[in-house]
């Protein structure tokens, strides 16, 4: 399950380090599905408006929202069954580096969409339709690492990933995917949510 989370944070990320560099980026909303032949399969659902992505996924923990700003270049999660939220800055020292992963442009995306991974090729092997959307389908290798290697159908209007099936049977997929702006809100900490301070949580075991 934490693999799961884990790699549906690091697809946001990649979504508006992606979406950013682009002059009028695109809005939407969809359904998400990721299942691993290993762990309960996660649904959820996710937003993007104006440089920020939202997504909702049930956790253990309960369900849970975890929003991500490229501006600012900051997570936050939010737990809703606690009414509490915690922040991460995806921005690393000086410079301002991201600790998540790279993503080239959109037009790199649309002409070559391994362009970023290291020892990866990848190869288009035709054109799709996936959940109503026209895709590229694409084959991906890893030259190093075949447990790495993986199949993706890529929207050729958005440029995202519509479906990905990697090597271990992890699946993703965009379902009732629809283009429009976004609500403001979707993007904002409820204001009966408190910051999670894990410093005062650490300080208080230390005493005990």
């Amino acid at each position: 399950m934490k693999t799961l989370t884990r790699f549906t944070l690091s697809f946001a990320i990649l979504v508006v380090c992606a979406f950013a560099q682009m002059p009028s980026p695109p809005q939407f909303s969809a359904d998400i599905s990721v299942s691993n032949p290993d762990s309960q399969p996660m649904k959820g659902k996710m937003f993007f408006g104006a440089g920020k992505v939202r997504m909702d996924m049930n956790s253990q923990r309960g369900e849970m929202s975890t929003i991500t700003d490229s501006a600012t270049q900051k997570s936050i999660v939010l737990m809703h069954e606690m009414k509490m939220y915690m922040e991460t800055n995806l921005a690393g020292g000086p410079g301002g580096r991201r600790r998540g992963p790279k993503m080239p442009d959109i037009k790199a995306l649309s002409e070559n969409p391994c362009a970023s991974e290291k020892d990866m090729t990848c190869k288009k092997v035709g054109t799709e339709t996936v959940n109503g959307r026209s895709c590229d389908k694409w084959e991906f290798t890893n030259t190093t690492d075949p447990k790495q290697n993986r199949t993706a159908w890529v929207d050729q209007k958005t440029h995202l990933p519509m479906k990905s099936v990697g090597a271990d049977g992890t699946t993703f997929e965009f379902t009732n995917f629809k283009e429009g702006p976004q609500d403001a809100k979707n993007f904002e900490v409820p204001k009966d949510y408190q910051k999670f301070d894990m410093s005062a949580m650490r300080q208080g075991r230390d005493n005990q």
